[in-house]
């Protein structure tokens, strides 16, 4: 879109006077571009644009069109965990800051202001990228897997989350696990919806969530959340939350997570990929 039209699709939205609107309710989801997917009507405040149809805008929407538009205010505090990537810069040259922490074998803090500098960014080795919601799954995974690459969504996806993968080309698989509770598989199903084929999930079953669940119980009003998930392979899960009304968090399925890295290693044979 040009200017104008981007000034009329954003009149009126809380941050363009130098508040802090935008950037705070980053919880939500980014509406289709490039033909991906967006969000379903009952999860947001709009449906995404379809057949060429307008429609209104999602905060994280409203967000990306300000990013892409180079009028985002706060490019530093939005920012993604990631491990085991490399970034080709718009120049044409590997970004350096990147290959240097790939090199010492650390995670790296990346920010929206850095990502508008990249082209793409690739996995160190196989095309294969394994998104995690938690900091301390992503911390044990990456030192039991230093071969690996690696996001953390930290709980969320947030806007800089969504632009790295984005970076990624469209041969390189996404492999996701969360936490079993109803925002955990919203977050599962808006990835599947906007990468589709690219993105399986990873140990996702009924036996799985009931071998891990734990004695939180989830309340009334996120439990609703559940009516929203339609995803043929949540299902299966979904139904067991409605009966068990229980969550299962991350944390405690690193054992496993790490026993099937370990299998991985072993084995060298891709039994990650084969055991969703």
């Amino acid at each position: 879109m040009d200017r104008e039209d981007f000034q009329r699709e954003t009149a009126g939205i809380p941050g363009t006077e130098g508040q802090k609107g935008l950037c705070q309710g980053e919880t939500e989801w980014v509406p289709n571009t490039e033909g991906q997917k967006g969000l379903r009507q009952e999860e947001t405040e709009w449906v995404p644009n379809t057949e060429g149809q307008r429609g209104l805008l999602t905060v994280e929407g409203k967000a990306r069109l300000f990013y892409e538009a180079g009028l985002f205010r706060d490019e530093l505090s939005n920012n993604t965990l990631v491990y085991g990537i490399t970034g080709m810069g718009k120049d044409g040259e590997p970004h350096e800051g990147i290959s240097g922490f790939l090199k010492r074998r650390e995670p790296l803090q990346l920010t929206l202001m850095s990502m508008r500098k990249l082209a793409r960014v690739c996995p160190q080795k196989e095309k294969r990228v394994y998104i995690v919601e938690n900091p301390a799954v992503f911390s044990k995974l990456m030192r039991a897997w230093p071969e690996a690459a690696i996001v953390c969504g930290n709980g969320q996806i947030r806007l800089a989350a969504l632009v790295l993968l984005d970076l990624f080309d469209a041969e390189t698989a996404f492999l996701y696990a969360g936490d079993y509770d109803p925002e955990g598989l919203q977050i599962a199903q808006r990835l599947k919806e906007r990468y589709g084929e690219r993105l399986r999930l990873w140990k996702y079953s009924r036996e799985f969530y009931e071998g891990y669940q734990s004695d939180v119980e989830i309340s009334a009003k996120s439990l609703k959340k559940l009516e929203h998930i339609y995803l043929p392979e949540l299902q299966e899960i979904r139904q067991a939350m409605l009966q068990k009304k229980k969550a299962a968090y991350q944390e405690a399925m690193l054992e496993e997570y790490l026993r099937q890295v370990c299998k991985e290693i072993l084995s060298g044979q891709n039994t990650l990929a084969k055991n969703f």
